[in-house]
């Protein structure tokens, strides 16, 4: 095809002299962020109507490599302080805070009221720089590890935007880059397509598992054995052999935790962090499905979780609702959600 032929024209390389690049055609230019886009063109006026309707990203609505994920609907005045960065379509907003979250995506089919918070830098395309190719440049691997090593910061870093404006990217030929670009969407849309059918199919094994684990934990593993009526509807048939307790004969205590108003981002190892309902979506404890809990909040000791808790989601999806995982190990620093039930089972149980 044309764009492949032009892509293979150029069989010179050079070293561009520049960390994390190595090597492009010898043709291509490299520059600086600031010679080819404009950064933080517009704010919305703190003259604005309190009624008028704004739809707002903030950093937790964007997700590295997918893109923004979530957007809230509010008017300007209900808005947090932050809602100010006016974008339109062909723009790129890339998080200035917590870095190494690579909240990086493009604008696409903006409405009008878009506003995004001032945690994002936005780069706004020249002339000389295709709104196409730009959003592969900076979600380059290459880019991103500059973004995050010119951060400052241990536990928040962050860039200001002006030091974005001095990350030097390579720079095609404006043909050359919205072949590039069109060679990428190609490509890329082939690999989304593999991703969603591998997701459909864990979606399938994971009803099988579920399936599984039912019939295991309701009627054995002996399919010969006598069954009687357990005198439970949903529960049916049950080895004669087996005996039926209710759950409260079980468990010495049933308790569910707290949430505060957490950070959007994950907790750094050796801070206090609150559990997500995420933490027991496949049976496994994920002790990394989490959120930082802010530094002027006092953590509740007794919501911490222990060795040999049994976790239970409380509310979520229809699918997910009810999932429930063993704590093995302890976590310290994490914490019990609301949203999450907590089971103790006795040392001795009824006969």
């Amino acid at each position: 095809m044309k764009n492949e032929r032009m892509l293979a024209e150029y069989p010179k390389y050079g070293d561009s002299k520049v960390k994390g690049i190595g090597e492009v055609p010898t043709h291509w230019r490299l520059k600086p962020i600031k010679y080819i886009a404009t950064i933080n063109d517009d704010v919305i006026p703190e003259s604005t109507a309190s009624d008028m309707p704004i739809e707002y990203i903030d950093i937790s609505g964007v997700s590295q490599g997918i893109g923004i994920v979530e957007t809230q609907d509010m008017t300007f005045g209900t808005a947090p302080s932050r809602a100010r960065r006016v974008v339109q379509d062909g723009d790129l907003i890339i998080s200035t805070v917590r870095t190494y979250l690579r909240a990086i995506a493009p604008i696409k089919k903006s409405p009008l009221n878009l506003i995004v918070s001032t945690g994002f830098a936005v780069l706004r395309p020249l002339q000389n720089l295709s709104v196409d190719f730009a959003p592969f440049a900076v979600q380059a691997q290459s880019f991103i590890d500059e973004v995050i090593s010119r951060s400052v910061g241990v536990s928040y870093p962050a860039i200001n935007a002006s030091a974005i404006g001095h990350i030097v990217i390579p720079l095609p030929p404006l043909p050359e880059q919205k072949a590039i670009a069109a060679f990428l969407d190609r490509e890329t849309s082939k690999i989304d397509t593999l991703i969603e059918k591998q997701q459909r199919l864990v979606t399938l094994l994971t009803e099988k598992r579920q399936a599984v684990i039912r019939h295991a934990v309701t009627k054995g593993l002996d399919i010969t054995v006598p069954m009687k009526d357990s005198g439970i509807e949903w529960l049916g048939r049950v080895p004669a052999h087996w005996k039926i307790h209710r759950l409260k004969n079980l468990v010495s205590n049933v308790d569910q935790g707290w949430s505060p108003q957490c950070e959007t981002y994950a907790a750094l190892e050796g801070d206090w962090a609150v559990l997500k309902l995420g933490c027991v979506n496949d049976h496994n404890f994920n002790p990394t499905e989490q959120k930082a809990l802010p530094g002027d909040i006092k953590p509740m000791l007794k919501y911490q979780v222990r060795p040999g808790d049994i976790l239970m989601s409380r509310g979520n999806t229809r699918e997910l609702v009810g999932m429930a995982s063993l704590v093995e190990r302890a976590y310290p620093g994490l914490l019990l959600s609301d949203l999450l039930y907590r089971f103790q089972v006795r040392e001795k149980h009824p006969r």
